[in-house]
């Protein structure tokens, strides 16, 4: 995420250190019914993808908004 060391009380910093590219917007996705249910920051795995987190600050009234933890390895 991070494109190395930063100072943690300079914020300007911080922006400047992220790498854009981590970040990688999929919409128009299907989910199994069941996470219709989830809560902000409630965790999951979805299979042969990840570990994900619901993201905090989604509005209840928006799409199901959730954030990879951790990708699985992938043998391909």
């Amino acid at each position: 995420l991070f494109n190395g060391d930063f100072d943690i009380e300079n914020v300007e910093d911080i922006e400047s250190s992220i790498n854009m590219d981590s970040k990688i917007t999929i919409s128009s996705c299907l989910f199994e019914s069941i996470l219709g249910a989830v809560k902000p920051e409630d965790r999951f795995q979805l299979v042969r993808h990840g570990y994900f987190v619901v993201d905090r600050f989604m509005n209840k009234s928006s799409k199901l908004v959730v954030n990879r933890i951790v990708p699985l390895k992938s043998t391909k």
